[in-house]
């Protein structure tokens, strides 16, 4: 009896020994592989929202990992019912682009810690030498919220197009008139023009957002990315539902004409600026998408 339960406990322990080589042996080749690049080819993924709602004051980050995918990041103070002084509790919220993952929020405190953040930039240059750079211009103390622009040049730095993302605001923002640039009305803001920012991508497509998409006080109107090649083209549903891309000349013939109807200048009446958004509206609204 004693050599038979010494013979089950030398099998037991050899099966141990085994399953803890077995064990050591994988976590070594999960550790020896290289760090190869998972990305490019990226999959037919082109928009993103951001994650978390923004009522929480979150602070939006936009990081790169070595597979060359990237993380959305949101992260804000809790209790939010609290005063913001009062809140005690950081949160984060991850989520991978590509690999469409949701990251641990260990991984989220890294991230924030690694200083891997992608710097956004206001111009984009391919290969061949185009690039795509955000134009218009917005006078000081000024409404300038139809001004910014898609300016496309050539490798010779010719300006071949002049593009404006326009976006329809789920809730109108109430602008207030200051008396320093001529401005005698109040107006909802319904429609504005994106000012953009840029992430380019391995494969020469682009990252595009707003400039306020990322950073503290984020506008929830523009937590989304969009992602697009070279041509402009893009996959993302919510373009032609939320977000359109009209030619410049088509924008200020719109402007032209509304401000003509009514016998109105368009500089230092804010009275043309409701109405042009009301025109804008109707254009956009009659271009939407019939899915």
């Amino acid at each position: 009896m004693h050599t038979i339960a010494r013979k089950c406990n030398k099998s037991t322990l050899r099966f141990y020994l085994f399953f803890l080589g077995c064990m050591l042996a994988h976590t070594t080749s999960i550790h020896a592989q290289p760090s190869t690049q998972h990305y490019p080819p990226y999959p037919d993924v082109w928009q993103w929202v951001i994650p978390q709602a923004y009522e929480h004051d979150s602070i939006v980050n936009l990081y790169a990992l070595p597979t060359g995918d990237y993380v959305i990041s949101s992260s804000w103070w809790e209790p939010v019912d609290r005063p913001r002084a009062e809140r005690t509790t950081i949160r984060f919220a991850c989520r991978t682009l590509f690999a469409q993952e949701q990251t641990m929020q260990e991984a989220c405190v890294a991230l924030e810690r690694s200083h891997r953040g992608v710097e956004h930039t206001e111009k984009i240059q391919f290969q061949d030498g185009t690039t795509i750079e955000r134009g218009g211009f917005i006078p000081p103390y000024c409404y300038g919220g139809l001004s910014p622009t898609l300016v496309i040049k050539n490798p010779q730095g010719e300006v071949i197009a002049e593009k404006v993302f326009l976006v329809i605001r789920d809730t109108p923002r109430r602008y207030e008139e200051s008396g320093r640039c001529g401005d005698d009305e109040d107006f909802d803001e319904k429609i504005v023009a994106l000012f953009a920012n840029f992430v380019l991508l391995a494969d020469e497509t682009f990252l595009l957002f707003d400039f306020n998409a990322f950073g503290y006080g984020s506008d929830k109107e523009f937590g989304f990315l969009l992602r697009f090649d070279k041509q402009l083209r893009t996959r993302a549903t919510l373009l032609g539902q939320k977000i359109f891309l009209v030619d410049s000349v088509t924008l200020n013939n719109i402007m032209n004409s509304t401000t003509i109807q009514n016998n109105i200048s368009v500089q230092g009446e804010y009275g043309t600026y409701q109405r042009i958004n009301e025109a804008l509206l109707k254009y956009l609204s009659e271009l939407k998408r019939k899915d």
